[in-house]
């Protein structure tokens, strides 16, 4: 399969850290497959107490990410 893939990690000053992986794959039936592989861990003391932050956020980054790549997609 031809793909391409880029990766983004958070720096230092952030409320959480973590990394992204977005990856997009043509494979040979001529299925295009988009992934995303996430994972985090709060660094603010808020984030840390109510975590339901950190994922609320998370949901609607992946919801905003479904929406760009695919018209089929409808939240």
């Amino acid at each position: 399969p031809r793909r391409t893939a880029f990766a983004l990690g958070t720096v230092g000053g952030s409320v959480v850290s973590g990394e992204e992986l977005f990856l997009i794959e043509w494979r040979d039936n001529d299925e295009v497959w988009f992934t995303v592989r996430a994972f985090d861990r709060p660094v603010s003391a808020l984030y840390r107490l109510v975590p339901r932050f950190v994922r609320g956020r998370r949901r609607r980054l992946f919801r905003a990410y479904l929406t760009a790549v695919s018209p089929l997609f409808a939240p």
